[in-house]
């Protein structure tokens, strides 16, 4: 360390550094004509946020293997699943106010994709790629900006996050999204529900221990009650601890804390370019 510093005379490099103010006012300038263009791409808009409380299957010692046997899935990975579906996607995409809210009623201009489509099909003869529809649109932003998380690990709280520039559509859009990720599950659980009614049935037919018999008519009552609540039960899913509410702040960093962090990574590469070129002239 000392052989290193010694080859650098701080002096001279102080004097450097002096004589060139006008490089460092540049960066200062150029840090913030850059920050200008940095700050729309880092902010995410208004956060929409909603605590959810899902409503697990309560299961019995007697009948818990049974019903493990029958459905493997709990309510976190179903709403996830739900959550990323193209069903979901096309459910928002056919409500209007959504449709409009995220300017998607407008024509859009991609001159990237034309100028692209051009090239291939007209200059290299290949088949067109295709565009999205209002639905693929849709699908991509929740994977970009909605987040699934859990209150801790195992527990049954969760929070819906999403993000968008508009505060009233951030906020519209969550709504929607937990009233149609409701309903999806609803039908989901219906139809498992059939299913394991049909199963427990063929379980019941094949069946002449009669210990086993009375477990599996309990089991039959029990899934024929969820069925009348699943459809009745509104949310059904889940219950709503706080509404979907959007936030009054913006979520993107400080002005300052961007500049003033491009300011000195500038200046820094600056100095370095003086200090290795002082050591070139040695």
């Amino acid at each position: 360390m000392a052989s290193a510093l010694e080859l650098i005379d701080l002096r001279a490099v102080a004097r450097a550094i002096r004589g060139r103010w006008l490089l460092y006012i540049a960066a200062a300038l150029l840090a913030f004509l850059a920050t200008g263009l940095l700050l729309p791409v880092l902010d995410k808009g208004y956060k929409a946020e909603a605590t959810l409380q899902l409503r697990e299957e309560q299961k019995t010692p007697q009948l818990s293997s049974i019903l493990s046997s029958l459905s493997s899935s709990d309510g976190f990975n179903s709403l996830d699943a739900v959550l990323s579906s193209r069903l979901l996607a096309e459910k928002l995409a056919s409500k209007p106010a959504i449709i409009k809210g995220l300017g998607l009623d407008q024509p859009r201009s991609d001159w990237f994709r034309d100028t692209t489509d051009l090239i291939e099909t007209g200059l290299f003869r290949m088949e067109p790629a295709g565009r999205g529809d209002h639905v693929d649109d849709i699908r991509g932003l929740l994977s970009r900006r909605l987040k699934l998380s859990r209150a801790g690990t195992g527990s049954n709280v969760v929070t819906l996050e999403f993000s968008f520039r508009k505060k009233e559509v951030a906020q519209l859009l969550l709504e929607e999204l937990i009233v149609e990720a409701d309903l999806l599950l609803r039908d989901l659980n219906i139809v498992s529900l059939d299913q394991r009614l049909a199963k427990v049935s063929e379980m019941l037919t094949a069946t002449a221990t009669e210990s086993t018999r009375k477990a599996l008519v309990q089991l039959y009552d029990r899934l024929g009650a969820e069925q009348v609540s699943a459809r009745s039960l509104s949310p059904y899913a889940f219950t709503i601890i706080d509404a979907a509410a959007a936030t009054n702040v913006r979520s993107r960093p400080s002005f300052w804390i961007v500049w003033v962090g491009l300011t000195v990574l500038l200046a820094a590469f600056i100095t370095a370019a003086i200090v290795f070129a002082l050591r070139g002239r040695d």
